[in-house]
């Protein structure tokens, strides 16, 4: 089963994907974040230590896209001029368009130190 998410849901989020790898919460997650913002709710829930899927970038579904406006995936032919969300900066792509994401390795991090436990 595909498992997809969102990796350009905001102007911030962009520029966070430049510099940081992004994460799903769990096996059901379909919005991806940095790490970060898995370890704020971690130590919000006074946890030691949590597990969550690395999001890979997805290079197999061409026909497929990511509509940061819906939230869901939909047919790359479906995002064009005649769909109401579209909204272009440069004239050919929607900027609503994000990345599609699969899941990637399981990983544990220690919430403290935000580094991944062996």
């Amino acid at each position: 089963m595909l498992r997809l998410c969102s990796a350009t849901m905001t102007n911030q989020t962009i520029n966070i994907m430049a510099k940081e790898k992004v994460y799903f919460e769990n096996e059901d997650a379909n919005q991806c974040y940095p790490l970060s913002y898995h370890i704020e709710n971690a130590k919000a829930d006074d946890l030691k230590e949590i597990e969550i899927f690395e999001a890979i970038t997805n290079t197999t579904d061409k026909d497929i896209i990511w509509c940061t406006e819906l939230e869901n995936v939909s047919e790359k032919s479906d995002c064009n001029k005649e769909c109401p969300y579209y909204i272009s900066s440069k004239g050919r792509i929607c900027d609503l368009r994000g990345k599609l994401m699969d899941w990637g390795e399981k990983i544990k991090f220690n919430v403290e130190t935000s580094r991944p436990i062996l």
